[in-house]
């Protein structure tokens, strides 16, 4: 069964799968694309809800969806939300289409419609934990889509302050290594922990200075009242500064 799940998810790889568009003939014997690729959509839905290992299946239609995304079918890859048993792995799919955006969604309207929807489901995830890391995952998708505002909206939604803390944390590392320094620099002051957010100072520092900001990554070492933690932030930035700084 695995074998050939394997093999139509590699078939698949080589089809391009449009949106929409529902298969008439199960057995995928026409010459039309269009209908043999959501024939092949059908068949794999069907043989992947007969996996009994829950685990199984639920990794089966979590690289699904990573298959359907790799074709900008958003929409098709959210309506498999709902298949999956596990919440951690459901977490998991709302990551992946998150982080898909970008490259699938170029309307930014249309993306936080599509945040907006990710935002709701992850608010439904029953397990406490669960539902954080997947509203980090969502937040953290904003921030990648170079929307901060919403980003640290979504943050604010996170009830447990270790966990809200670090959503932000990783909104300003992802704004950090795109080049926003202000906007990173806005979202590490919403971090209500004095240690958490030294730390945080330093990961942005950091990635400032892989992208090339020197003077920005300095600027946030400014922030950092640990001795160690700054003087440890300041070598890292001195032994991988670039040949040019693109300020």
């Amino acid at each position: 069964m695995t074998r050939i799940l394997l093999s139509l998810l590699t078939l698949m790889c080589f089809l391009a799968l449009p949106s929409n568009v529902h298969a008439q003939n199960p057995s995928c014997g026409v010459d039309e694309e269009d209908i043999r690729s959501a024939c092949i959509l059908s068949l794999l839905d069907k043989e992947i809800a007969l996996i009994n290992n829950a685990r199984w299946r639920d990794q089966s239609y979590r690289d699904l969806i990573s298959a359907l995304l790799g074709r900008g079918q958003v929409d098709d890859a959210i309506a498999l939300f709902d298949k999956f048993t596990s919440e951690d792995t459901l977490s998991m799919a709302i990551r992946a289409v998150g982080m898909a955006l970008p490259h699938s969604i170029e309307d930014e309207a249309q993306i936080k419609m599509t945040l907006d929807l990710l935002t709701e489901r992850a608010q439904n995830i029953a397990h406490k934990g669960s539902q954080e890391v997947a509203l980090t995952y969502v937040a953290v998708a904003a921030a990648n889509a170079a929307l901060s505002d919403y980003a640290n909206q979504t943050a604010r939604k996170i009830e447990t302050q270790y966990m809200r803390n670090k959503a932000y944390q990783e909104i300003a590392e992802t704004l950090s290594g795109a080049g926003s320094a202000d906007k990173a620099f806005l979202t590490l002051q919403n971090i209500e922990d004095h240690a958490f957010r030294n730390k945080a100072y330093a990961i942005s520092a950091k990635a400032l200075n892989k992208h090339g900001l020197v003077k920005q990554a300095v600027l946030a070492t400014e922030q950092i009242d640990d001795p160690y933690i700054k003087a440890n932030t300041l070598l890292a930035i001195m032994l991988n500064t670039p040949k040019t700084d693109k300020e």
